[in-house]
Protein backbone atom coordinates (compact mmCIF):
# COMPACT_ATOMS: atom_id res chain seq x y z
CA UNK A 1 0.00 0.00 0.00
CA UNK A 2 1.11 3.61 -0.93
CA UNK A 3 -0.41 6.77 -0.67
CA UNK A 4 -0.08 8.95 -4.13
CA UNK A 5 0.12 12.29 -3.97
CA UNK A 6 -1.13 14.50 -7.15
CA UNK A 7 -0.03 17.91 -8.17
CA UNK A 8 -2.47 19.06 -10.62
CA UNK A 9 -5.56 17.26 -12.51
CA UNK A 10 -3.46 16.88 -15.71
CA UNK A 11 -0.33 15.77 -14.23
CA UNK A 12 1.36 19.31 -15.08
CA UNK A 13 3.45 20.32 -18.02
CA UNK A 14 7.80 20.40 -17.61
CA UNK A 15 8.22 23.98 -18.20
CA UNK A 16 5.63 25.21 -15.79
CA UNK A 17 7.46 26.45 -12.64
CA UNK A 18 5.20 24.92 -10.08
CA UNK A 19 5.95 21.35 -11.84
CA UNK A 20 9.71 22.03 -11.73
CA UNK A 21 9.84 22.90 -8.30
CA UNK A 22 7.76 20.01 -7.06
CA UNK A 23 10.21 17.58 -9.48
CA UNK A 24 13.29 18.90 -7.41
CA UNK A 25 11.33 18.19 -4.17
CA UNK A 26 10.39 15.32 -4.64
CA UNK A 27 14.54 14.24 -5.58
CA UNK A 28 15.44 15.76 -2.80
CA UNK A 29 12.82 14.07 -0.41
CA UNK A 30 13.52 10.71 -1.70
CA UNK A 31 16.85 11.26 -0.93
CA UNK A 32 15.79 11.91 2.59
CA UNK A 33 15.94 9.19 5.77
CA UNK A 34 14.11 10.31 8.84
CA UNK A 35 11.88 8.76 11.15
CA UNK A 36 9.60 11.77 11.03
CA UNK A 37 9.67 12.66 7.02
CA UNK A 38 7.29 9.93 4.83
CA UNK A 39 9.14 8.19 2.39
CA UNK A 40 9.30 9.01 -0.92
CA UNK A 41 9.36 5.77 -3.69
CA UNK A 42 9.16 7.47 -6.59
CA UNK A 43 8.47 10.58 -9.43
CA UNK A 44 7.14 9.52 -12.21
CA UNK A 45 8.26 9.98 -15.89
CA UNK A 46 6.45 8.56 -18.77
CA UNK A 47 7.84 9.04 -22.19
CA UNK A 48 10.26 11.43 -20.56
CA UNK A 49 7.62 13.63 -19.65
CA UNK A 50 7.52 14.44 -15.53
CA UNK A 51 4.14 13.65 -14.53
CA UNK A 52 3.77 15.80 -11.10
CA UNK A 53 2.68 12.96 -8.48
CA UNK A 54 4.89 11.31 -6.04
CA UNK A 55 4.34 7.97 -4.69
CA UNK A 56 5.22 7.98 -0.81
CA UNK A 57 5.04 5.48 1.81
CA UNK A 58 1.24 5.32 3.31
CA UNK A 59 0.80 6.39 6.61
CA UNK A 60 -1.92 4.94 9.01
CA UNK A 61 -3.72 7.93 11.43
CA UNK A 62 -5.56 10.78 11.70
CA UNK A 63 -4.52 13.93 10.78
CA UNK A 64 -3.86 16.54 14.05
CA UNK A 65 -6.83 18.77 12.87
CA UNK A 66 -9.13 15.36 13.48
CA UNK A 67 -7.30 15.09 16.76
CA UNK A 68 -7.78 18.60 17.13
CA UNK A 69 -11.57 18.43 16.93
CA UNK A 70 -11.62 16.39 20.40
CA UNK A 71 -10.22 19.66 22.11
CA UNK A 72 -6.87 20.44 23.08
CA UNK A 73 -4.39 18.38 23.51
CA UNK A 74 -2.33 17.70 26.84
CA UNK A 75 0.95 20.02 27.20
CA UNK A 76 3.37 17.08 27.19
CA UNK A 77 1.58 15.59 23.82
CA UNK A 78 1.87 19.18 21.90
CA UNK A 79 5.68 18.98 23.14
CA UNK A 80 6.61 16.28 21.77
CA UNK A 81 4.81 16.95 18.31
CA UNK A 82 6.30 20.20 18.22
CA UNK A 83 9.70 18.48 18.74
CA UNK A 84 8.74 16.41 15.88
CA UNK A 85 7.62 18.65 13.24
CA UNK A 86 10.99 20.78 13.90
CA UNK A 87 13.18 17.84 14.40
CA UNK A 88 11.88 16.73 10.78
CA UNK A 89 12.00 20.29 9.15
CA UNK A 90 15.61 20.75 10.67
CA UNK A 91 16.84 18.04 8.30
CA UNK A 92 14.53 19.34 5.01
CA UNK A 93 16.22 22.67 5.65
CA UNK A 94 19.78 21.17 5.65
CA UNK A 95 18.93 19.43 2.44
CA UNK A 96 17.42 22.60 0.61
CA UNK A 97 14.10 21.73 0.83
CA UNK A 98 10.90 24.54 2.47
CA UNK A 99 8.32 22.46 3.32
CA UNK A 100 5.29 25.30 1.79
CA UNK A 101 2.54 23.13 3.46
CA UNK A 102 2.51 23.05 7.09
CA UNK A 103 -0.46 22.64 8.47
CA UNK A 104 -2.65 20.26 11.26
CA UNK A 105 -4.87 18.42 8.61
CA UNK A 106 -1.50 17.08 7.40
CA UNK A 107 -0.45 13.77 9.19
CA UNK A 108 0.83 13.71 12.75
CA UNK A 109 3.89 12.94 14.35
CA UNK A 110 4.21 9.13 15.28
CA UNK A 111 6.91 8.24 17.79
CA UNK A 112 8.13 4.48 17.15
Amino acid sequence: MVAVKVLSKDGGADNDPQVARFAREAAVAGGLSHPHIVTVHDSVRHNGRLYAYLVMELLRGEPLSVVLEGGRLPLPEVVRTAACVADALGTTHEAGLTHWDIKPSNRRCHVG
